[in-house]
């Protein structure tokens, strides 16, 4: 599984996702919203991010929708600082049309994930 929130200030949107893969079926469900600026707001419709403690301790969560099989609510817990990845920035002319930056860090689950008829945890 995947998941993951992005919000673009110069576009007005916020979007999120959820992507599971399961014995080659790839399962997806992705939300965007008109973003108002308030970067404390990191849900977008179905899908939400709440930072509980830094990056060591974050709650992900995908509420039911019709007609989607992803549904969870799970714990991250790191196990290393996050890496920050190098600053992308993208131009048209003078205009900047992307301006951002991310991480990557590894570390565990707690919590289940239905897929299909299986669940894990």
């Amino acid at each position: 599984m995947i998941v993951g929130l992005g919000q673009y200030p110069n576009r007005g949107l916020m979007d999120a996702y959820a992507i599971v893969v399961r014995e080659g079926v790839q399962h997806s469900l992705r939300s965007s919203i008109v973003f108002d600026g308030d970067r404390m707001v990191t849900r977008a419709g179905p899908l939400g991010i709440e930072n509980r403690s830094g990056t060591r301790t974050v709650n992900v969560r995908a509420d039911a929708l019709e007609g989607s099989p992803i549904e969870f609510d799970l714990t991250w817990n790191a196990d290393i600082a996050p890496y920050l990845e190098q600053r992308t920035i993208a131009k048209v002319g003078p205009r900047t049309t992307d301006d951002g930056q991310r991480f990557v860090q590894t570390g565990r689950w707690d919590g289940s994930l239905p897929v299909g008829d299986e669940q894990f945890s």
